[in-house]
C-alpha cells in the first residue's frame, strides 16, 4: 500500500537528499578552493575526482527516482519549492528563505548534457 507523506515530510526528504548530494560533491577530499571572489578557483585533486564531481552534479540536476516516496522532481527544483514555501522554519528563516528562493530562480533549470560538462575547462 502506498504511503502518503505530508508536505513537511516531503520537505525533510528533499532537504536531506540535496544536502547529501552537495556534501558528497563539494568537499575537500575531492577539490581545493583557492583565491577570493571574484577570482575563486576550483581545482580537483585528480581526473577521477573531477569525474566523481560531474556524476554527482548530474545526479543533483536529475529527477528523483520514480520509486521514491516523493513526487518526481529535480533536487534543484525541490530546493526551490522548499525555499518558496518552507515548513520547518521561524519567521526570520522565512525571510532568508525568500531571498534564497530568489537566488535559486537565477539558476537555469535546463540540465547540461554529460558531454557538455566533460568539455568544460575546470583547471585554470
Amino acid at each position: 500500500m502506498a504511503q502518503t507523506l505530508t508536505d513537511t515530510e516531503v520537505e525533510v526528504i528533499v532537504l536531506k537528499a540535496a544536502w547529501e548530494l552537495i556534501d558528497s560533491a563539494v568537499n575537500y577530499a575531492v577539490l581545493t578552493i583557492g583565491g577570493k571572489d571574484p577570482d575563486t578557483e576550483i581545482r580537483f585533486h585528480s581526473s577521477i575526482h573531477q569525474r566523481f564531481f560531474n556524476i554527482a552534479l548530474v545526479d543533483f540536476l536529475s529527477r528523483t527516482d520514480a520509486k521514491a516516496p516523493i513526487p518526481p522532481t529535480s533536487y534543484l527544483e525541490g530546493l526551490r519549492a522548499v525555499a518558496r514555501k518552507p515548513r520547518l522554519v521561524s519567521e526570520k528563516a522565512i525571510t532568508l528563505s525568500a531571498h534564497f528562493a530568489r537566488v535559486l530562480e537565477l539558476i537555469p533549470v535546463e540540465r547540461p548534457r554529460i558531454t557538455e560538462i566533460s568539455r568544460r575547462r575546470v583547471f585554470a
